[in-house]
């Protein structure tokens, strides 16, 4: 049965697709910034390739209840659902929060156990879910590139307090 979640090590590369849960160290350290990430579980979104190179979307894994890092979330809270995708604790994919890397990246860090990223993979009521949330973010993607669409969140004018003008007090029988 495990064989059928964790793809040996030597093949986990070909057999990654969407909904495995993998070792990645997220975030990746960016060019501005001093950030030298940390390795989590973090889901697979997709895998595609690039120019004939297999790469991964991954989204971040969090543990953490917070409010914070929120967006297109699946969470996965039971403990089945935890032993399938290889957590030991509940945890929060945040799929507004991904990342396109190629398979051979050194961000994915095998476990030395199997020698593979791969922890697991989702339950199919997560993977479920998955898909829900993917349709939800490939249709906000498709809404956002139609030609002519503001792309941010309008600003809403609050009201402010009426102040009556000069026209409103002189010369107006009342």
């Amino acid at each position: 049965m495990l064989s059928s979640i964790q793809p040996s090590s030597a093949d986990w590369q070909a057999q990654l697709c969407a909904g495995h849960v993998v070792s990645f160290k997220f975030p990746p350290a960016e060019r501005r910034a001093r950030c030298t990430g940390k390795i989590r579980p973090c889901l697979v979104l997709s895998v595609s390739n690039h120019a004939g190179v297999p790469h991964a979307l991954v989204a971040y894994g969090t543990s953490a209840d917070t409010l914070a890092n929120r967006g297109h979330d699946v969470a996965i809270e039971t403990p089945r659902a935890m032993a399938a995708a290889g957590l030991r604790r509940p945890t929060r994919f945040v799929c507004a929060r991904r990342v396109l890397v190629p398979l051979t990246s050194p961000l994915f860090r095998p476990r030395a156990e199997t020698g593979t990223p791969v922890l697991g993979r989702l339950a199919l009521e997560d993977r479920r879910t998955l898909l829900d949330v993917l349709r939800a973010i490939l249709g906000t993607a498709a809404r956002s590139d139609r030609p002519n669409r503001q792309t941010r969140p309008r600003r809403t004018l609050r009201p402010g307090p009426v102040t009556p003008t000069h026209s409103q007090h002189v010369g107006r029988p009342q």
